[in-house]
C-alpha cells in the first residue's frame, strides 16, 4: 500500500502530551495522539515522515476485513480491537483497546490467552465462591481451563471447572453459568429437578442462556 492510497484516520486524540505518536488498528485505521496545540499541518508532516513504517505495518493486516471477527477480542461482553502501537515500550497493555508493541504483535494470541486466563481466574472464581456461600452449596475445588465446547463442568467429586472463554461473555451470563454449575452440585443431571433448581437461584436464567447460545461463536481467539 502506497501513502497516496486512501488511509483512514480513525481518530485524532489530543492531550497534554509533548510528542505525536501513531497507532494502527488491524483494519488499517490510523489513530493519532498529539499535543493539544498541534495543528493539522504538523500532524500531516509527522504521518509523511513515517510513511515507510505505516506501509510496513499495514502489511500485517492485509488479510483482515471489517466484515469478519478476525483480530477482535471480547472481554466481559464488549468487543475490543487489537492495535499495533509504535510507541509502546512494554509488550502489551489494555486500555480502551488491546495494544501491542511491534516486537510482540505476532505473539498477540498467546499473550491474550494468558491475560484472559488471569482475568477469568480473578473475576469468575470469587463470584463462584460467593454465590456458593450465598446458597450454602458445598464444593471441593474450582478452576479455570481451556475447554472449547463447554462453558463449565462439574464432577461427581464436586470439582467445578469454567472455560477461559466465559470471561468473554457479559457478567450476567457468567453468573448464569455459575448458577448452572452450582445447580449440578445439587442435581448432577439435567432433570426437571435440576432446571427447577436453576430457576430457583436465577429466575431469569433463560435470558442469559439465550445470550450465550446466540453469541458463543464470537467468544474465541482467532
Amino acid at each position: 500500500m502506497h501513502f497516496s492510497d486512501p488511509l483512514k484516520i480513525a481518530k485524532i486524540i489530543k492531550s497534554r502530551r509533548t510528542t505525536i505518536s501513531l497507532e494502527i488498528t488491524h483494519l488499517g485505521e490510523l489513530i493519532i495522539r498529539a499535543p493539544i496545540f498541534s495543528n493539522q499541518s504538523q500532524i500531516n508532516n509527522f504521518i509523511s515522515k513515517h510513511q515507510t513504517w505505516i506501509e510496513k505495518k499495514l502489511e500485517l493486516f492485509s488479510n483482515f476485513s471489517e466484515s469478519t471477527e478476525s483480530d477482535t477480542v471480547y472481554y466481559l461482553g464488549n468487543k475490543y480491537k487489537m492495535i499495533l502501537s509504535k510507541e509502546l515500550l512494554i509488550p502489551f497493555k489494555f486500555e480502551d483497546n488491546f495494544y501491542f508493541s511491534e516486537k510482540y504483535f505476532n505473539h498477540r494470541k498467546e499473550i491474550l490467552q494468558s491475560w484472559l486466563k488471569t482475568k477469568a481466574h480473578d473475576f469468575i472464581i470469587p463470584r463462584f465462591i460467593a454465590t456458593a456461600n450465598d446458597f450454602s452449596i458445598r464444593f471441593n475445588r474450582v478452576s479455570i481451563n481451556r475447554a472449547s465446547s463447554r462453558w463449565g463442568s462439574c464432577s461427581a467429586k464436586r470439582n467445578v471447572n469454567f472455560s477461559i472463554r466465559l470471561i468473554m461473555a457479559e457478567p450476567n451470563a457468567i453468573d448464569y453459568v455459575i448458577i448452572h454449575e452450582l445447580a449440578h452440585l445439587v442435581e448432577l443431571n439435567h432433570s426437571v429437578n435440576f432446571w427447577n433448581e436453576v430457576g430457583r437461584m436465577m429466575p431469569d436464567y433463560r435470558e442469559h442462556e439465550k445470550y450465550l447460545r446466540l453469541n458463543a461463536h464470537k467468544f474465541y481467539l482467532r
